[in-house]
């Protein structure tokens, strides 16, 4: 199976104040989807618009589906309590997927919301939560059914038979987590094996298109205190009835150290030459990637040296613009292999003819989604002819899609400030006197 993000919406962290809604599809729902002209969104806007806090709910809705202890973490409460917006005091977040087979048909069409709510200075629970089933023609006013409804920690309503026993599950526990966490954590602690029905299919089905996601923040977002690094792994029964098994393993590559289990090591090997080799298209003189390995309670600390002709250097301290490439390396790897991608900010420390270049590849053989904020104005000529693909967010919280425009270009719009509420309607003339001191 594979998961396509329709639409995303969000309001109530950092200034987001205002319902953002991102599109990512028609809103005519087709049997078959093709994505080949709308799997790539650029997400532009000005400085504090609120790019960044797209990709923090993201994040965090991620957390939230898949790690049971997310709102029982201390530092991820302090996080949130600097995070959520200070107005609103609540954090929502809706996500609409698509369920698709081999052949991109649909199969499925799930609309997931949660509502995090700040009861203290640090501490915070799920208000509400739900998740309906969509059918219909359009995403806008197609018919929906609850398939289960959770409110201030109580199971409100569901239409099917296994709400008893979902009920007994989930007691007690629904106000710090979600109801598919809770079923994975329920799974695992108690090596069950649970029916595959349609309905327990559909709150795993969640799960695992939270799982799908990959969340690259930016540098000063990256919190990471709060990120877990590791989730834990489902039972076979649930692995190869509801996903395709992945052949090989898959590492995170750190600039700092990467921490392994030691059977891993040889596929860790075949990645760190993928890695060696892609970084040698930017950095020719680069001669391959070498690991020194530290054995620690089973797993091994390894730390990459990048090695040239006549010296090597640990990766943490390569050129910030290598740095962000070894990071990135493994968002890009997911994404051609069909994930679903969120970067902030991708553009920091790339030269602007590579990004372009990557966009270029990725528009001609991405098999996933690929969403991503940027300053730089290279990705919109890219972009500006396929769908969905280039968002403006204005600084009073309003989504603004491009939508081609004769033979207009959508970077001399952008520029200009003839994009609705661009910030960009400024002249030169607005700095006089700014920098100079009143003495002079």
């Amino acid at each position: 199976m594979r998961y396509y993000l329709a639409r995303f919406k969000v309001v109530g962290i950092k200034n987001l104040d205002q319902r953002i809604q991102l599109d990512f599809c028609d809103k005519t729902i087709r049997s078959h989807l093709d994505w080949s002209q709308s799997n790539i969104k650029a997400i532009y806007g000005s400085n504090g618009s609120g790019k960044s806090a797209i990709m923090n709910a993201m994040a965090i809705y991620k957390e939230l589906v898949m790690n049971s202890n997310y709102l029982y973490d201390h530092e991820t409460t302090l996080f949130l309590n600097e995070i959520i917006n200070k107005k609103t005091r609540k954090l929502q977040m809706e996500v609409t997927f698509l369920i698709l087979n081999a052949q991109a048909q649909i199969q499925t069409i799930l609309i997931h919301s949660v509502c995090l709510k700040q009861t203290g200075f640090k501490d915070f629970v799920i208000a509400e939560e739900q998740l309906k089933k969509h059918t219909g023609q359009t995403l806008d006013t197609g018919k929906t059914q609850t398939l289960y409804h959770v409110e201030e920690g109580s199971l409100k309503s569901s239409d099917f038979k296994e709400i008893e026993s979902l009920k007994t599950m989930t007691a007690n526990l629904m106000k710090k987590q979600t109801i598919p966490a809770i079923l994975i954590q329920h799974t695992i602690e108690n090596k069950a094996q649970i029916p595959l029905s349609a309905f327990i299919k559909n709150i795993l089905s969640v799960y695992f298109f939270a799982e799908a996601l990959h969340i690259e923040l930016s540098t000063s977002d990256l919190h990471r205190g709060w990120i877990r690094q590791k989730q834990k792994q489902l039972s076979d029964w649930t692995l190869d009835d509801l996903r395709e098994e992945t052949s090989s393993a898959s590492f995170e590559f750190n600039t700092e150290d990467d921490v392994i289990p030691i059977p891993a090591y040889p596929q860790y090997q075949r990645q760190i030459q993928r890695l060696a080799e892609f970084i040698q298209i930017f950095k020719m003189d680069l001669l391959g990637i070498e690991n020194e390995c530290k054995e620690v309670q089973g797993n091994l600390v390894i730390t990459k040296y990048l090695v040239y002709k006549d010296f090597r250097i640990a990766s943490e301290f390569e050129s910030t613009g290598i740095k962000k490439l070894i990071t990135l390396f493994n968002a890009f790897k997911s994404f051609m292999n069909g994930d679903l991608v969120f970067i902030d900010e991708l553009d920091a420390n790339l030269h602007d003819v590579y990004l372009c270049r990557l966009l270029d590849y990725f528009c001609a053989y991405g098999k996933g989604q690929l969403c991503f904020t940027t300053h730089n104005l290279g990705p919109m000529e890219v972009l500006s002819k396929r769908k969905h693909s280039i968002d403006f967010l204005s600084d009073n919280s309003e989504i603004i899609s491009w939508k081609k425009k004769g033979n207009y270009s959508v970077i001399n719009l952008y520029r200009n400030g003839m994009i609705d509420n661009s910030p960009f309607n400024i002249e030169p003339f607005v700095f006089l006197g700014l920098f100079e001191d009143e003495d002079q």
